[in-house]
């Protein structure tokens, strides 16, 4: 085996990396945006709680820039 200062004084004598495995982020997307659709019903339906605009702008940003990761995902394809 070859040692580290080798390696890095000479790559051309490491193993070529691997190919990257592929991944489907589509499914990512949609548990995250439904997560924030989640967030969204609970605090506007949970009695007692005091919304602010924030959290509502918080939570529809959150299940908007999943649509559109989950629309770009299904274009990556």
């Amino acid at each position: 085996m070859p040692s580290l200062i080798e390696l890095v004084l000479h790559p051309d004598r490491r193993k070529p990396a691997p190919e990257p495995a592929p991944v489907s982020l589509g499914p990512a997307f949609v548990v995250g945006s439904v997560g924030w659709l989640v967030a969204l019903t609970v605090m506007v339906l949970w009695p007692g709680v005091e919304v602010t605009s924030a959290v509502i702008a918080t939570c529809f940003v959150g299940v908007l820039l999943g649509g559109l990761g989950l629309l770009w995902a299904r274009r990556q394809r």
